[in-house]
């Protein structure tokens, strides 16, 4: 079909290809390649390198010399936002792709994208896409980029379902394929933050676009698990302030364009998600005041969340947490979350122990339980002392019991350390694990589940 196109007598358009890169290592040259697999070969590939100090721009020097489809901009490290828009700035195609340097690509992605856009003369093509575990090697179609679910046909507009528009696609670039006059018509552009900083672009394409369309194939695989994404942002150094930006930058634009009323339920819902998933996506003590200063200044409000109703949520527990944030306040809301999301993080965040290592701030020192609350401390090695003395110099908890398996061995603690067997026989709120064995700590969950309810169980 790409050769079809071409030499059809039907016009053939230039495709941009923008890609920020930043220390993709070895996945660059595998995402330069499927680039040059494509079946549709009408397109110009515009790399920005955003200050890497790997042997990046050695790789792309090396393709553009082989191919002069291929060109290569140099700045110092300020994003991939900026990255992103010099691209746009300096982009001849009719179609506008952004993609990834650390993605892989199914060699037909122009051709099957560029052939909807032509037939359906849409102002950008959605696409699907799964999930690739760098660790693993696992692919995974589980992932909800495209939610086909929520669009009421193959070519839509946000008037056609204003309650859903947000929850169609994810915020990412590398899903959609634009055309280049409708995001220079609409001025169109990547919000200057370390990371989110897609959310701005994709979310007003999606309400301002007259058509849309959907295309149910899954064209790119996405990688998961890296150290460093393109943005270079691990998720310790990501701070909760960016999220707040992005949405009030996106609530302002949709109240200068007219639009919030219409879509304002489907942004509340949008803007709900997101914080959610910057809180479980923040890993130390700094970055939970600083959620917990923003719930407390009424973001919910802000943003429309409280006047969401039961069946305005995918799920029921959504609506209990916000109904519990007004009935309780944001210590409560966010004690619940940490519980729910903990386990969350290591079974499938992170994969394994071990890559929690450098984030177990997140594990201790959250104030995930009501301050004064009577707590027993299991676990009495270096994890159950750090957290005993920062406790009693912090004076956040009453510790109304400390104990540990080897309870007999233990002699150097400022408190006695007694059996697991007399929390039976103690009056407390709440059971903190102190523990940093992964395999040992799932053995004490599930000893403690048999005889306690979970909720009181910290972990």
């Amino acid at each position: 079909m790409g050769k079809e196109l071409l030499s059809n007598k039907s016009y053939a358009p230039l495709v941009s290809i923008i890609m920020p890169v930043y220390n993709p290592g070895r996945y660059l040259r595998e995402a330069i390649r499927d680039i040059f697999c494509q079946t549709y070969t009408k397109w110009e590939l515009i790399c920005i390198d955003d200050g890497s100090t790997d042997d990046s721009f050695e790789i792309l020097n090396y393709y553009a010399q082989k191919d002069d489809r291929v060109h290569v901009i140099i700045q110092k490290n300020t994003g991939a936002a900026v990255a992103r828009n010099k691209g746009l700035d300096v982009a001849k195609g009719d179609y506008l792709l952004f993609l990834d340097s650390d993605d892989r690509f199914e060699s037909n992605l122009l051709e099957l994208t560029v052939q909807e856009a032509l037939r359906t003369k849409a102002d950008f093509v959605l696409f699907n896409a799964r999930a690739f575990d760098d660790k693993t090697g696992n692919i995974s179609d589980k992932t909800v980029i495209l939610n086909t679910n929520l669009t009421p046909k193959n070519v839509f507009s946000f008037k056609d379902v204003p309650e859903n528009i947000f929850q169609i696609s994810a915020t990412c670039a590398w899903n959609k394929l634009y055309k280049t006059d409708f995001v220079s018509r609409e001025g169109l552009h990547f919000q200057h933050v370390p990371y989110l900083n897609d959310v701005y672009f994709t979310a007003m394409g999606m309400v301002l676009a007259d058509k849309i369309a959907v295309l149910d194939t899954k064209l790119v695989e996405y990688r998961r698990g890296r150290k460093s994404q393109i943005s270079g942002m691990t998720n310790k150094r990501k701070k909760p302030v960016v999220c707040f930006e992005v949405l009030d930058y996106l609530q302002n634009a949709l109240q200068e364009r007219g639009i919030i009323r219409e879509v304002g339920n489907s942004y509340a819902k949008y803007a709900y998600e997101r914080i959610i998933s910057q809180i479980t996506e923040t890993l130390n003590e700094d970055n939970y005041q600083c959620l917990k200063t923003h719930l407390e200044n009424d973001a919910f409000n802000k943003y429309g969340i409280d006047r969401l109703r039961k069946n305005d949520f995918e799920w029921g527990e959504s609506y209990e947490d916000v109904r519990l944030f007004y009935q309780r306040g944001v210590e409560a809301l966010l004690a619940r979350l940490f519980q729910r999301y903990a386990m969350y993080f290591l079974d499938n965040f992170y994969g394994t122990y071990d890559d929690c290592e450098t984030n177990k701030e997140y594990f201790w020192d959250i104030g995930r339980i009501p301050k004064y609350s009577k707590v027993v401390l299991y676990g009495a090695g270096n994890r159950g002392k750090e957290y005993y003395n920062k406790n009693k110099k912090a004076q956040q908890y009453e510790i109304v019991l400390w104990v540990d398996a080897n309870a007999g061995k233990i002699k150097d603690t400022q408190m006695r350390i007694c059996e697991p067997s007399i929390i039976n026989c103690t009056e407390f709120d709440y059971i903190i694990i102190a523990i940093d064995n992964f395999e040992i700590v799932k053995s004490v969950l599930k000893s403690l589940k048999e005889h306690f309810p979970e909720k009181k169980i910290i972990w």
